[in-house]
C-alpha cells in the first residue's frame, strides 16, 4: 500500500525547494558580496577548500562546487551551485531529520529558522550562523530520539561527533546547543530519565569548547571573543555601542513575522503555564541579544551588525514548531506556517534588490573600463549600497571572468594612500592588491587560467581630484546631459536604492570624480508625487563613479533616499549640483514606482 505524504512534508519540501531556487537566482547576490567572493575565489584558485581559523566543519557546503569545477564546469556554474549548496545541505539534512530520525517537527523547525530572521543576511551564505543552523537542528533530532537509544555507546559516538563537527564551524554553536539541551528538559520535564544524555552532551560541549578556544586559535579568533568586560561596557553606556544604535534604528519593523512568532509563542506557553519554556526561551533571547549588543560595541558593516540575529529565529522554531504544533489543528498550523515562510521570503526577495545593486556597480565599473587592473578612490564608492570594500578586488575579478575569463579585470580600494599609491608606482607588472592584510597573497598568472586571465599591467586610477585646474563653472545644461535607458523603474523600496543613469560630457576637457574641499560636484535629484506637486528639492548626493574624459560618458549609479517616501509612484528629475553654487538645470525625469 502506497504510504500517504503528509501535510509536514509537502510543507518541508516546497519550501526547501523554494529556498534552493532562490538562492540559485540570486547566485551573484550571494556569493560575489562580502567574504563569499573571497571563499568563491580561494576555491576555485587553490582547487581545494576553503579552511580559515580552524573552521573544517563548513566543507560540506564547498563540496559540490568543488566537485563540479573539478569535472569542468564554467565559473558561473560553480557560482550557482555554491550558492545552492548551502541551501541544498540544509534540505538534505533536513530529509535525515525527517526521514531518518522521523521528526517531522524539527525538520519544519529546521526550515522555518534558515529564513525566519534572515532578510539581509540571507545574501552572507558563508556566515556562521548559516553553517550551524543545519547541524544544531541534526543535533536536536539526536537529543529528541534519546528515549529510543537509551545506553547506547554508538548513540553516545554520534552524539559526539555531530558536536565536534559543529563546534568545528564555529564556536558560537556552543550557544544555541545548550539551548536545544535546556529546551529538551523544559520540553520534556523528565531530568531523571534523560540526565545521561544531558550531562554527557553539555559536558562534551564545554569540553571541546575549551580545547578549541585554547589549543586552536589565531589572532582573529581571540580579537572576537567576547568576555565580562565588554558585557559591562555596554550596560553602562548602551548608547554608545554601535550594534544598540543600528539595533533600534533598523531592527523593529523588518523583523515582524519574527517579533510577532516570539509574541505568540510566549502567549501560548504562558497559557498553557509551561513555566519552564518560558524561562528557557526569554533567558536565551535576552541573554543572546546581550552577547550580539557586546560583539557590536564598535562600527561594522551593517551585514556584520545583523550576522547573529538569525538565532532568534532557531530559538522560536523550537517552542513553535515542537509544542505548539500539538495543540493546533495542522490546517491551523499550515497555514501559520505557511504565512511566517511566505513572509520571510518576501523580505528576503525584497532586500535582494539592495545586493543587486551592489553587483550593478561592480559590473559597472569592469564594464567602462579599458585597463585590466584599476584603482577607485574610497570617496567614489557608493557605501550606501556597498558596505565593505576590502573584498572588492575579489569581486570585480569574479564578475568580470563571468562573461568574459580571457579579459579578466580588477579594482580595488583602500583609506590608507600609502598602499594605493605604493601599489599604483609598483613596476611590476603582474601585480595583483588583494586585500590590505596580505597584498599580494595571491599573484598573477593565475593557476585557475581557465576562470581568470588578468593581462599584466599597471595600475589605473579612475578617480581624479577636482582641483584647482577644473572649471566647475563652465559645465552647464547644455554641455553636461544626462539620460537613463529606462524611463520608468521599478524599485522594492529599501533605504537606499541606485538607478543607473548615462552622463555625457560635451567639454573637451575632463570632469573628475573625486569632491575637493572647495570644489564638489555631485549627481542629485528632486522628487515629485504623482501629481507633480515637489516633495524634496535636495536629494540625496551622488559621485560620480569615474571621472568623464572630453567627449565622453559614463554609466553611474544614482542613489535614491527611500527612507522618506511610502511606495507608491513617484517621479525624480536627475540632476547635477555643484555644491555652494548652483543645479544645472538638466532635471532628466525619470519614474519610479516603490513597490
Amino acid at each position: 500500500m502506497k504510504r500517504k505524504i503528509s501535510l509536514e512534508e509537502i510543507l518541508i519540501h516546497i519550501f526547501s525547494w523554494l529556498i534552493i531556487l532562490i538562492a540559485g537566482y540570486f547566485y551573484l547576490e550571494r556569493t560575489l558580496p562580502f567574504d563569499a567572493a573571497f571563499y568563491s575565489f580561494r576555491i576555485t584558485e587553490t582547487k581545494w577548500f576553503c579552511i580559515d581559523n580552524y573552521r573544517y566543519g563548513v566543507q560540506h557546503t564547498q563540496l559540490l562546487p568543488l566537485l563540479l569545477m573539478i569535472m569542468g564546469c564554467s565559473l558561473k556554474t560553480f557560482l550557482i551551485s555554491y550558492s545552492v549548496s548551502f541551501a541544498l545541505c540544509n534540505y538534505i539534512i533536513a530529509l535525515i531529520i525527517l526521514y531518518g530520525y522521523k521528526n517531522s517537527k524539527l525538520a519544519l523547525g529546521l526550515v522555518l529558522a534558515s529564513v525566519l530572521a534572515y532578510m539581509y543576511k540571507f545574501f552572507y551564505p558563508v556566515s556562521e550562523i548559516h553553517s550551524i543552523t543545519a547541524p544544531l537542528f541534526l543535533f536536536a533530532a539526536h537529543v529528541f530520539h534519546y528515549p529510543n537509544k537509551k545506553n547506547n555507546f554508538m548513540y553516545f559516538f554520534i552524539t559526539a561527533v555531530i558536536i565536534t563537527w559543529t563546534l568545528f564551524i564555529h564556536v558560537i554553536s556552543v550557544i544555541p546547543a545548550l539551548y536545544v539541551l535546556a529546551y529538551y528538559y523544559a520540553y520534556t520535564k523528565k531530568l531523571k530519565e534523560n540526565a545521561p544524555i544531558l550531562v554527557f552532551a553539555s559536558a562534551y560541549w564545554v569540553l571541546v569548547f575549551w580545547l578549541s578556544k585554547t589549543f586552536l586559535t589565531t589572532k582573529y579568533l581571540a580579537s572576537k571573543m567576547i568576555g565580562l568586560k565588554e558585557l559591562v561596557q555596554f550596560i553602562k553606556n548602551p548608547n554608545e555601542a554601535f550594534g544598540y544604535m543600528y539595533f533600534k534604528e533598523e531592527f523593529l519593523m523588518n523583523y515582524l513575522p519574527l517579533e510577532i512568532l516570539i509574541l505568540c509563542c510566549l502567549l501560548f506557553l504562558l497559557f498553557k503555564k509551561e513555566w519552564l519554556q518560558v524561562l528557557v526561551l526569554v533567558a536565551f533571547l535576552i541573554g543572546t541579544w546581550f552577547v550580539i549588543m557586546a560583539y557590536n560595541l564598535h562600527h561594522d558593516a551593517p551585514i556584520v551588525l545583523m550576522n547573529y540575529y538569525g538565532l532568534f529565529g532557531f530559538y522560536c522554531a523550537f517552542p513553535f514548531c515542537v509544542y505548539i504544533f500539538d495543540f493546533i489543528s495542522k490546517k491551523k498550523f499550515v497555514l501559520v506556517y505557511a504565512a511566517l515562510m511566505v513572509s520571510s521570503l518576501w523580505g528576503i526577495i525584497r532586500c535582494g534588490a539592495f545586493f543587486t545593486d551592489h553587483i550593478n556597480y561592480i559590473k559597472r565599473v569592469t564594464a567602462q573600463t579599458k585597463n585590466a587592473k584599476n584603482i577607485v578612490s574610497s570617496a567614489n564608492i557608493p557605501w550606501d549600497c556597498i558596505w565593505v570594500s576590502w573584498d572588492l578586488s575579489f569581486e570585480s575579478l569574479l564578475a568580470s571572468s563571468i562573461q568574459n575569463p580571457a579579459c579578466s579585470k580588477t579594482f580595488f580600494t583602500s583609506d590608507t594612500d600609502s598602499i594605493i599609491h605604493g601599489f599604483y608606482n609598483s613596476p611590476n607588472p603582474n601585480d595583483f592588491y588583494n586585500v590590505f592584510f596580505s597584498p599580494r597573497w595571491f599573484m598573477p598568472p593565475f593557476q585557475n587560467s581557465r576562470y581568470y586571465q588578468i593581462a599584466p599591467s599597471g595600475y589605473q586610477w579612475l578617480n581624479t581630484l577636482q582641483d584647482s585646474s577644473f572649471n566647475e563653472q563652465e559645465l552647464s545644461k547644455k554641455n553636461v546631459l544626462i539620460s537613463s535607458e529606462k524611463n520608468t523603474v521599478y524599485l522594492f523600496k529599501n533605504r537606499f536604492r541606485f538607478i543607473p543613469i548615462t552622463v555625457t560630457n560635451k567639454n573637451n576637457f575632463k570632469i573628475p570624480s573625486i569632491p575637493s574641499y572647495l570644489k564638489q560636484v555631485r549627481l542629485s535629484y528632486h522628487v515629485y508625487d504623482r501629481k507633480n506637486k515637489l516633495l524634496f528639492h535636495d536629494g540625496r548626493r551622488s559621485t560620480l563613479e569615474s571621472d568623464i574624459e572630453p567627449n565622453g560618458s559614463i554609466e553611474t549609479g544614482l542613489c535614491i533616499d527611500c527612507s522618506q517616501l511610502r511606495r507608491g509612484v513617484y517621479y525624480i528629475d536627475a540632476d547635477v549640483v555643484v555644491e555652494g553654487s548652483r543645479w544645472l538645470g538638466i532635471n532628466q525625469r525619470i519614474k519610479i514606482v516603490l513597490l
